[in-house]
């Protein structure tokens, strides 16, 4: 289940379109992703495009719901506690808002996975939420993210700008309109 152990494996990773074209083929590092799903058969993998391993990223529209094509990380997501059942209950409800609300999600294809060799599975390809993303997605500059999980652990950049306004949202009354006004700005 490799927890608690940040380790990461030379992999060579290729992607085939229903065709037969290969569009991917380059070294990359692959990590053990996921929480308790860890612990089914099937495992969950995250795939890092690096200069070390190969290409740093790889060029190519992926997801037919979003223009990205350029991909410094992906997910091999075997579908969490969906896992042994529908396999695609997570992605489905990542989609079902897809131009009916001005809301973030994440992409997905379905993937047949060979792993040295012999057939993983079916898995869902999946866009990796990191700093990469944002930058992906958005067309951010990678110095101007402050990336955040569970309240204050940075993933990327520093915490200042949360914690401040964390401060204010503490010390002002949010029922003054000004005071409302300046929270919402930065939301």
């Amino acid at each position: 289940m490799n927890w608690n152990r940040n380790w990461e494996r030379y992999a060579h990773v290729e992607y085939f379109l229903r065709d037969g074209t290969r569009i991917i083929n380059t070294g990359a590092g692959l990590k053990i992703a996921g929480g308790c799903s860890r612990g089914f058969e099937q495992k969950s993998f995250g795939v890092y495009f690096r200069d070390k391993y190969g290409a740093d990223n790889v060029r190519y529209p992926l997801f037919r719901s979003k223009q990205a094509d350029r991909f410094k990380a992906l997910m091999l997501r075997n579908s969490g506690n969906d896992f042994n059942r529908t396999m695609i209950q997570d992605a489905l409800m990542q989609t079902l808002l897809i131009g009916e609300m001005d809301i973030d999600y994440n992409a997905y294809t379905p993937s047949v996975v060979y792993l040295n060799g012999e057939y993983w599975g079916i898995m869902n390809t999946r866009e990796k939420i990191n700093e990469a993303y944002f930058i992906t997605n958005y067309g951010l500059d990678e110095d101007s993210i402050d990336f955040l999980e569970n309240n204050q652990s940075v993933l990327a950049g520093s915490a200042a700008d949360y914690n401040a306004l964390n401060n204010y949202i503490t010390n002002n009354d949010l029922s003054v309109t000004a005071h409302y006004q300046y929270v919402k700005d930065r939301i």
